[in-house]
């Protein structure tokens, strides 16, 4: 992929990282996980996402999904537009209405067109010079497993760790792992 190939990036469709009460079925890439942090940062599907677009060079425009991870994107980005359509309450969501939702959602899409077009100032952030990821996993058997992978130090029966200075390492580390 060629730096900048793309204008901007659109999510939908997002929910909180896990452990977060935003969201009931809040998680991070698999439900084998408690918690999977950032340099320290509860990390989201959309955190890792939007590391990944930054690194390739293209902004992070929109989000939508629940309350909890727009109130965190907004405040990580604050040019990107965030759509909140629902919200966690324990073991339950208050959604908007179907119709309301993909009107704001769609609405919402097309405003971070336009500041993209304007020149997307705060959707972009510097990337870190370094990651260190911790991933804490339900069953202490998948922790052991997952520390097998190059790099990967097993912090506690149930924690393993991984830094890098490259995003993609970091991202490679993921996706064998979660």
């Amino acid at each position: 992929l060629e730096r900048g190939a793309f204008g901007g990036v659109l999510f939908t469709g997002y929910h909180a990282w896990g452990c977060c009460g935003g969201n009931p079925l809040s998680h991070t890439m698999t439900t084998a996980c408690d918690q999977v942090t950032l340099n320290g940062v509860p990390a989201s599907e959309f955190l890792i996402n939007a590391y990944t677009a930054l690194y390739f060079g293209v902004p992070v425009a929109f989000l939508s999904g629940d309350r909890e991870l727009c109130a965190f994107a907004q405040d990580w980005l604050p040019g990107l537009v965030a759509v909140p359509v629902n919200e966690g309450r324990g073991g339950g969501v208050l959604s908007m209405h179907p119709q309301a939702a993909a009107e704001a959602i769609r609405a919402g899409a097309e405003e971070a067109v336009r500041r993209l077009r304007a020149g997307g100032a705060g959707m972009s952030v510097p990337l870190p010079r370094r990651f260190a990821a911790t991933v804490r996993y339900k069953e202490h058997k998948d922790a052991y497993r997952r520390s097998f992978y190059p790099g990967a130090r097993l912090e506690d029966s149930k924690t393993i760790s991984f830094a890098a200075e490259d995003w993609y390492e970091v991202l490679r580390f993921c996706h064998f792992v979660l």
